[in-house]
């Protein structure tokens, strides 16, 4: 079981086995008890009815307190004051029931074993002291001690003190059983988002390429224009004095245009020279054509 420090609705298949178990454990126990005490005096009498509402009454408060695990609904474990509370109406009735047969002893069993399931263990210490003192004196504990049989209480005293070791291992078992659970409850949700969140993880991956393209060819325009920018400037001024330099510098920066386009977009190259004007033939001169008369 899970550490929780306030009710929780999940219900675990090692809660539903348990309650199972105490189901069947009572079962016996309450069999017995009352078998014991009807080979005593028999039951259909006023006592006999009394043992048998009181057997009754029990069965109706453990099913009580495990109904949310059988059904799988509501609140589990329950409220620690809600257990108390349930815990002590059990304990009276198992000591309303004890001078009829000391099989009913066994019933505190089953107190032990609810305290294990839905008390936080550090919380223990107040109801499993009463409990196991108090089955210490229908096993013959106290009347071992007070006869001096050491050797019987002793070994009485080791049952005694078994049992909440018994119950802590279990106790731990399932904790441990329980948290494995929900740790790969966990996983597997874990896993099924990593599913659905790495299809968007790969497009932005994708948008953050581009957008890294986008920014290194913004760079290159910017060194590339420039540089073209100087150049110009510089073949502005060997024009008039050095045409041939000057053509020499523009052809280098018309091949560096083409480059850049190129490595823009394929295709862009005969783009640019298809949308360049052509040049107007009707303007340009020519060695046929007389010169107009002054």
């Amino acid at each position: 079981m899970a550490r929780h420090s306030s009710p929780v609705t999940h219900h675990s298949s090692w809660r539903r086995h348990f309650a199972i178990f105490w189901d069947a454990f009572l079962t016996v126990a309450i069999g017995a008890g009352l078998f014991d005490a009807a080979q005593r005096g028999g039951l259909w009498h006023a006592r006999g009815l009394w043992m048998l509402l009181l057997a009754l009454a029990f069965l109706i408060t453990h099913r009580w307190l495990w109904a949310p695990v059988h059904h799988a609904s509501g609140e589990w474990p329950p409220r620690y004051r809600d257990l108390l509370i349930v815990v002590g109406v059990e304990f009276v009735l198992v000591l309303a029931l004890l001078p009829a047969s000391a099989w009913f002893a066994l019933l505190f069993l089953a107190l032990l074993g609810q305290i294990a399931a839905a008390a936080p263990i550090r919380r223990w210490w107040l109801p499993l002291p009463i409990i196991l003192l108090t089955l210490a004196a229908p096993i013959g504990l106290y009347d071992a001690l007070a006869a001096q049989r050491w050797g019987a209480a002793a070994g009485l005293a080791a049952v005694i003190a078994w049992l909440p070791a018994l119950f802590l291992y279990i106790r731990l078992f399932f904790d441990e059983r329980e948290e494995r659970a929900v740790l790969e409850r966990d996983l597997r949700a874990a896993h099924a988002e990593i599913e659905r969140v790495t299809p968007l993880l790969r497009r932005l991956d994708a948008l953050q390429s581009r957008e890294q393209a986008l920014t290194d060819m913004r760079g290159g325009m910017h060194h590339t224009l420039a540089y073209v920018s100087l150049q110009l400037d510089t073949v502005r001024q060997q024009l008039p004095d050095d045409p041939a330099t000057a053509g020499v510098t523009l052809a280098t920066l018309h091949d560096l245009v083409q480059q850049r386009l190129r490595e823009i977009a394929p295709g862009g190259e005969e783009s640019a020279e298809s949308a360049a004007p052509e040049p107007d033939q009707s303007a340009a001169p020519s060695g046929d054509t007389e010169a107009a008369p002054t």
